[in-house]
């Protein structure tokens, strides 16, 4: 079996240990023999610590811009949203199925062919896409959103995914409107 326990060290640094061990035991049940290793996995405990803190800090930074992420894999054809993308269209965490279709469900019918048209386009042409376009919400309300992608490419320069970001901009969208009155 493997355990992580604290170890206070004699110099009074504390560090993480990992235990692996087995043991013999006779029919009666009483160990006839234990063995085991230890290994000081600190620098690794504070890596996760570190990567914690830091995706935490991201996703704070996220929500207070009003942003979300994205990233499509085009080989197994599979888009993910984190939680704040999701609700950028509306919808609950956990709720958006990865499909290519759904994606195009959440975008108003009018904005759909620049928006693929601009992907498409960014892929080939090895460049990040920027794309603008109203998203239609379940409750049937319209929003404003800004999206920025990145293509990812294999070594044969086959575009194989996509990551970016999206960005709530009805606020702004709104405003342009009000000004052009």
């Amino acid at each position: 079996s493997t355990s992580a326990y604290r170890s206070v060290w004699p110099d009074g640094s504390e560090h993480w240990l990992e235990a692996k061990g087995r043991g013999m035991y006779a029919a009666d049940g009483s160990a006839l023999r234990l063995s085991g290793t230890s290994v000081d996995v600190t620098a690794r405990k504070h890596a996760e610590a570190a990567l914690l803190d830091g995706k935490a800090r991201i996703r704070a930074a996220l929500h207070a811009a009003s942003m979300g992420t994205w990233e499509f894999d085009l080989v197994k054809n599979v888009v993910t949203w984190s939680d704040e993308t999701q609700a950028l269209a509306g919808l609950a965490p956990d709720t958006f199925d990865g499909t290519f279709a759904a994606v195009r469900c959440t975008i108003h019918p009018e904005d759909w062919p620049a928006v693929n048209i601009e992907t498409i386009a960014a892929a080939a042409e090895r460049r990040d896409m920027l794309a603008t376009y109203r998203t239609v919400w379940p409750d049937g309300s319209t929003h404003w959103s800004q999206s920025q992608g990145h293509g990812l490419y294999a070594a044969d320069g086959t575009c194989v995914g996509m990551t970016g970001t999206v960005m709530d901009i009805t606020q702004r969208k709104n405003a342009e409107a009000h000004d052009q009155l």
